[in-house]
């Protein structure tokens, strides 16, 4: 009997795992479910769907946390209540509504019970990470593709969103497949960096720093169909903050990290250089970091900055999607918040946005103030930097991940680094329950 448990547990744990690398997969990846339909839904809303089952499976058979369930609802109800606040202020919803709440919804009931089960897995955490890289490579394959003209195969196969338009600023076009924006395009596209970097500090020793090279690369490529400023430089402080996981390592292996770096990075300048020879354009380039489109940039955001808390001071409680939809203008004809947490509060309310930015800052504080080697640092850096510069809790890819790592921080317990475990890690205490041998599912019992 024990056995046949046992033997049902580690199914469970190798299903999840295979949903847990297409959910990484479709993170950067939102392809149609529906080819060419305008609202179709997209991979990730699939891969949320199909994992919730199976997180709340093994986390009832490892963890069974008892406040786990009333603060998954208390998240739950900062999503339900705005909605009935929205429905009797505006009127009847339009399904673009239904669908919206419905996502933040699924995203609660996964990010709950993932967020306490992927610390004690490695086994996850490396599915999760390497889909977050396979998914961007894609990614950045679509948008090459669709700059050499084959955009229509790509509708026909759901690897690019019919409402897509490649955009221009100060003569610069900007392209796109999937993402409606090009902003959004290369957030999901430098997401790979982070999880690189991630996957670099959880893998066996002496494993994963090709794949960090390779997520240098696809963002030079990102970055020069998109030409996307926020997220580029978001990826690089979650190379710098990788960097610093690994000074809590001895001196000596420290030196050996920081040259290997420089080496990457050597790599990603002569690419660089190698394909500004292939008409790339340097005005074009050029233009994207002059300061008269910085300077047009940056007051325009600050006034749509302040104009969201102002609006925020009217609507507490939010707006809703359908009032987002009407391109309402905020300032200087723009409608963008140009920053996540106002774009999410302006939509959904502040008691949301109260509860996303407690958990991030409680994830920032104890990585901060802990010398234990942990994984998660690169993401949630990335995640701040975008967060401040973007409008990105649009799709399920962003509200997931901006969900999740707020659990983290919530219930927060490091990735384990399985490359510095010996420095400064202690070892692991007895966990409850096992998927197969020599694999483990708990987390410590002494949490």
């Amino acid at each position: 009997m024990q056995q046949r448990v046992v033997g049902k547990a580690a199914d469970r744990g190798t299903i999840l795992a295979r949903l847990t690398f297409f959910l990484g997969f479709s993170l950067p990846f939102p392809g149609l479910l529906i080819p060419n339909a305008t609202s179709s839904p997209r991979y990730t809303d699939l891969a949320v769907a199909l994992c919730i089952p199976f997180a709340w499976a093994l986390y009832n058979r490892t963890i069974r946390n008892s406040s786990t369930v009333p603060f998954m609802l208390a998240w739950q109800a900062a999503i339900v209540v705005p909605a009935v606040v929205h429905y009797l202020t505006f009127g009847s919803f339009v399904i673009a509504d239904y669908v919206y709440y419905m996502r933040w919804a699924l995203a609660i009931a996964l990010a709950a019970p993932l967020a306490q089960i992927m610390p004690g897995n490695p086994r996850l955490q490396r599915m999760f990470l390497l889909g977050i890289i396979a998914g961007a490579a894609l990614h950045v394959l679509t948008i090459w593709f669709a700059s050499i003209g084959g955009k229509p195969l790509l509708l026909q196969i759901g690897f690019a969103s019919p409402r897509v338009k490649d955009t221009t600023y100060f003569g610069e076009t900007r392209i796109t497949s999937l993402s409606e924006h090009a902003n959004n395009a290369m957030i999901l596209i430098a997401m790979s960096v982070p999880a690189a970097v991630s996957y670099r500090l959880v893998a066996p020793r002496d494993k994963g720093l090709w794949i960090v090279g390779v997520s240098l690369v696809l963002l030079v490529i990102g970055f020069y169909f998109t030409l996307t400023r926020s997220a580029t430089l978001g990826a690089f402080i979650a190379i710098a903050i990788g960097v610093l996981q690994v000074f809590k390592r001895s001196e000596k292996s420290a030196v050996w990290f920081r040259v290997i770096f420089a080496v990457l990075a050597g790599i990603m300048v002569l690419l660089a250089i190698q394909l500004s020879q292939f008409e790339i354009g340097q005005d074009r380039l050029a233009e994207r970091i002059a300061s008269k489109g910085l300077d047009k940039n940056l007051s325009g955001r600050l006034h749509t900055v302040e104009a969201t808390i102002d609006l925020l001071l009217h609507h507490p409680l939010g707006t809703g999607w359908s009032q987002f939809l009407k391109r309402i203008t905020l300032a200087d004809g723009l409608t963008a918040s140009h920053n996540g947490y106002l774009f999410t509060a302006r939509i959904m309310g502040l008691p949301l946005l109260l509860l996303i930015v407690i958990g991030h800052a409680r994830l920032v504080w104890r990585i901060a103030s802990t010398r234990r080697i942990d994984a998660l640092p690169p993401m949630i850096c990335f995640l701040l930097v975008v967060m401040f510069a973007e409008d990105v809790t649009q799709g399920m890819s962003m509200v997931f991940l901006v969900t999740f790592m707020a659990f983290c921080g919530y219930k927060f317990a490091p990735w384990a680094s399985t490359l510095y475990r010996s420095a400064l890690v202690p070892p692991a205490a007895p966990t409850r329950g096992s998927m197969s041998p020599g694999r483990t599912t708990g987390v410590p019992l002494n949490r």
